[in-house]
């Protein structure tokens, strides 16, 4: 596939599968913000209400850090793979699993992942915007249309790719943080603060176990990382989008959401913000979380699009617009709902498949961008790790899932390519 015109001449982003000129990477800081915009969400805030209802502030705080700093690490490692050879994260995966085998396997699960995901939280929008309307206008609009009107909008948004990802976060994210801090500020003046003395009564989870069930929460966004940092110059760029984006923003969300937890019961900024009587504010916030974190679901669902069906560099866009809307008709439908179980399935299946592509990559290949090679075909040891590794976590259910396929994909993945091509040799 031949790039068609240059990142800079154009709003539209034309590089997909073929690396990323060097004219055309991005400041960390740019990367930073869409990072950050994946991150800011209410999941985000969630997690920090589940961790005080088991443990401490303190316990809890410690157990979200370790968490986050588990998730940067993923992230880092991922990254530098997709900044290395300047491709996304299905290309990434085509030494390890083969050209046919990252088109029919790796593709499609990562596609079926985002758009699900991508309709449910559109279905989480809808509602919210109905709401906003009717109480500020006095206008009854139905949920589906406007769960059908947002999806379109966050359509536009990733059709226009890399650039326009970057301009919404820019912009949504500074937002975002203002409106969550005032928030919190409120709760602590309407209720008081007294009930942060009621963190840590029931201490029933240990920090390790807070840490993984942190990581588990953001897992995917790490995996995903190399959809924008091909774009980064340098593995040190990549870090510091990583840790920037990662940490400040996962960190943040989380202490607010303890925080909430204990002042108001709720750890659902927008909830508190509608109890608190500016319901308005709570579905901005909503609204906008939705957008940042869903355009980046239908953005890397595109890429995946055109390389399960071999097609253009340019119909990156064509078909991020109609695999998306087909994704929010679904959604529309109430399709989605019934899958979701499903979706999160699916989710789990990509954890070991970033551990045979990081094997393959940084134990087998050394780490060295030249050895990223396009290898037709199946490569049969690497889905057959893949495979072990997800088996492992069925077969000994544990906390330590997320880690136990992970490191045991990759593991499998280099001993049997030793192993085999010994023999073959």
């Amino acid at each position: 596939m031949t790039k068609e015109k240059s990142q800079g001449s154009n709003m539209m982003e034309s590089t997909t599968l073929e690396p990323v000129p060097k004219e055309d990477r991005k400041s960390w800081v740019n990367i930073a913000f869409i990072t950050a915009g994946g991150m800011i969400c209410v999941p985000s805030l969630v997690i920090g209400g589940m961790l005080v209802a088991e443990m401490s502030l303190a316990s809890a705080l410690l157990a979200g850090t370790i968490g986050y700093i588990l998730t940067v690490l993923l992230g880092f490692a991922m990254g530098v793979i997709g900044s290395d050879i300047g491709r996304p994260t299905c290309m990434t995966a085509v030494p390890a699993f083969g050209g046919k085998g990252t088109q029919y396997i790796v593709s499609i699960l990562f596609t079926i992942s985002l758009l699900g995901w991508y309709g449910l939280q559109n279905n989480i929008c809808g509602p919210a915007f109905s709401q906003m309307m009717m109480q500020i206008c006095g206008i009854d609009i139905p949920v589906w249309v406007s769960s059908l009107i947002w999806g379109i909008i966050m359509l536009i948004t990733a059709l226009y790719g890399i650039n326009a990802l970057e301009i919404l976060n820019k912009i949504s994210v500074p937002a975002l943080i203002i409106v969550t801090i005032y928030g919190t500020y409120l709760a602590a003046k309407t209720y008081g603060t007294d009930g942060l003395t009621a963190i840590g009564q029931n201490e029933s989870m240990s920090v390790l176990s807070g840490a993984l069930m942190t990581f588990s929460f953001m897992t995917v966004v790490s995996i995903l990382m190399p959809d924008v940092t091909r774009y980064q110059k340098t593995r040190a760029d990549v870090f510091k989008s990583n840790f920037i984006g990662i940490m400040p923003a996962g960190l943040g969300l989380l202490a607010l959401g303890c925080v909430l937890t204990g002042l108001a019961g709720n750890s659902d900024i927008t909830l508190v913000l509608s109890d608190l009587g500016i319901p308005v504010l709570g579905m901005i916030v909503l609204i906008l979380s939705t957008w940042t974190t869903n355009t980046l679901n239908a953005y890397g669902a595109g890429l995946n699009v055109v390389m399960m069906f071999n097609l253009k560099e340019s119909s990156r866009g064509r078909v991020t617009l109609i695999s998306g809307s087909v994704g929010t008709i679904l959604a529309v439908l109430g399709i989605l709902d019934h899958l979701a179980l499903f979706i999160d399935l699916l989710g789990a299946t990509l954890t070991p498949m970033a551990g045979v592509i990081m094997a393959d990559y940084f134990i087998l290949k050394k780490g060295r961008p030249e050895s990223w090679k396009y290898t037709e075909g199946f490569n049969w040891i690497g889905i057959a790790s893949w495979i072990i590794g997800f088996a492992l976590t069925k077969l000994i259910p544990s906390e330590w899932a997320l880690v136990i396929d992970l490191i045991g994909a990759g593991a499998v993945h280099v001993v049997l390519t030793k192993v085999l091509r010994k023999e073959n040799a």
